[in-house]
């Protein structure tokens, strides 16, 4: 997943570039438990610069799916 933003405040002359990219990774051991795994990041880019920053989130999961 990938998404960009461009975002003018209209009470200042601030200017942000924001963007997002995420992915993501399953694995099917069984017809009823998975392995999941993702990241994510997030950069903004600001005509000033105390709103510059970029943030990395990393996280893991088990699924058990129960069907009937």
């Amino acid at each position: 997943f990938y998404q960009i933003g461009y975002l003018p405040f209209r009470e200042n002359q601030r200017a942000d570039w924001n963007q997002i990219l995420s992915a993501g990774l399953s694995y099917q051991i069984l017809e009823w438990f998975s392995l999941n795994t993702s990241i994510s990041g997030s950069f903004n880019t600001s005509n000033e610069s105390f709103y510059d920053y970029s943030v990395l989130n990393v996280g893991a999961g088990i699924t058990a799916t129960l069907k009937f």
